[in-house]
């Protein structure tokens, strides 16, 4: 404000931002944000309320409970060789809220002793493969496999706000199961769904079979070395890493979701 130093309100004003209800203030009822000339800057307040045309809407009553793909009813198992990798798929985040801890549906307990931990990385666009994982946001979280079967919620390391990388946009959510078979069997539930069903639904969109029977999430993993040992998810992806770690197998696609910070 040093610029306003010295100054009257007269010579200033045509620089102040202004409220419609200029003698009253904020209220819990949206209004114009303009220059001292009444000039629309084309944001809206509120208390609870801030909103523009290039902006995301953002209105406090109706912060989720929870981010992430969400999670379905059913389950499928692992398949072959799916252990020690790093399995990923991406979501969308709008960038906006901050998250506390993780949650999700554990089907079947593990009789191999499987263990699994989650990471949340930045995403970029591999040529021949898609969206793929970038750059490391978080990991070391461990996910529940054995006790009692039903909703998990798990804290994570430190909250995570997707708003301090780049905002509303495409990240990717990755898991590695470490076990003592080459097939896991820890299940989680999945966000597979028949045709002519719309729930569930999969950020990305669901993708036909290679007989048009069902629609499935898509899902890569990568061969990761040294994953026996938690927290060896690798701190940044460039494209090369992708293409030459990426596999074919295709794996189950665990849904889950993030809970809000309110």
């Amino acid at each position: 404000m040093a610029n306003l130093s010295g100054q009257t309100i007269q010579s200033t004003y045509p620089g102040l931002l202004n409220l419609n209800t200029a003698t009253t203030g904020i209220t819990s009822i949206p209004q114009a944000i303009t220059d001292g000339l009444g000039n629309d800057t084309g944001l809206n307040i509120a208390t609870n309320y801030l909103a523009a045309p290039n902006l995301l809407n953002y209105y406090s009553e109706f912060v989720p409970d929870y981010g992430g793909v969400g999670f379905g009813a059913g389950s499928a198992a692992n398949p072959a060789n799916s252990n020690n990798r790093l399995i990923y798929s991406a979501f969308w985040d709008s960038g906006v809220n901050a998250y506390s801890a993780l949650t999700y549906n554990l089907q079947t307990l593990t009789t191999t002793n499987d263990t699994v931990t989650f990471s949340l990385y930045t995403a970029q666009m591999v040529d021949g493969i898609g969206i793929a994982p970038k750059d490391l946001i978080l990991s070391g979280v461990s996910m529940t496999t054995t006790g009692t079967t039903g909703v998990k919620k798990t804290n994570l390391v430190s909250n995570v706000s997707f708003s301090g990388y780049s905002g509303g946009g495409y990240y990717i959510y990755g898991y590695v199961i470490t076990s003592t078979a080459a097939t896991p069997t820890i299940r989680f539930t999945t966000r597979n769904t028949t045709v002519g069903s719309y729930s569930n639904f999969d950020s990305m969109g669901f993708f036909l079979t290679s007989a048009g029977t069902s629609l499935v999430p898509a899902s890569k993993s990568l061969l990761q070395v040294n994953m026996a040992v938690l927290n060896t998810v690798q701190e940044s992806y460039s494209k090369s890493d992708i293409q030459n770690q990426w596999t074919a197998t295709n794996p189950t696609n665990w849904g889950f979701g993030l809970n809000t910070v309110k």
